[in-house]
């Protein structure tokens, strides 16, 4: 499918076809699933999935919002007044 640029990133577009005989399909006739993947190198995830079965319609899959900015520290702070439990049974002793 090639590339295309989305919000400032390089997206490589891939997509996979699965044709599902009349038989099978539940339709009487053939029917053609179609995936498609678009790829962010840059990030090293898809950012876009595409599904299309016209057996049950389209869905779409995408990150809307992407921040390659550090986050903020206190993000990963021990809360005060924080405390390790051990809550594992104690196995009593058979007698």
């Amino acid at each position: 499918m090639g590339t295309e640029t989305v919000a400032g990133l390089l997206l490589h577009g891939t997509r996979k076809l699965k044709t599902i005989s009349a038989t099978l399909s539940g339709t009487g006739r053939e029917v053609t699933i179609t995936d498609d993947y678009w790829y962010s190198e840059d990030l090293k995830v898809y950012l876009v999935l595409k599904h299309n079965d016209p057996r049950t319609g389209e869905q779409i899959v995408g990150i809307v919002k992407a921040e390659r900015n550090e986050p903020d520290p206190r993000t990963f702070q021990i809360p005060a007044g924080y405390k390790i439990l051990d809550e594992t049974p104690v196995q009593e002793a058979k007698p």
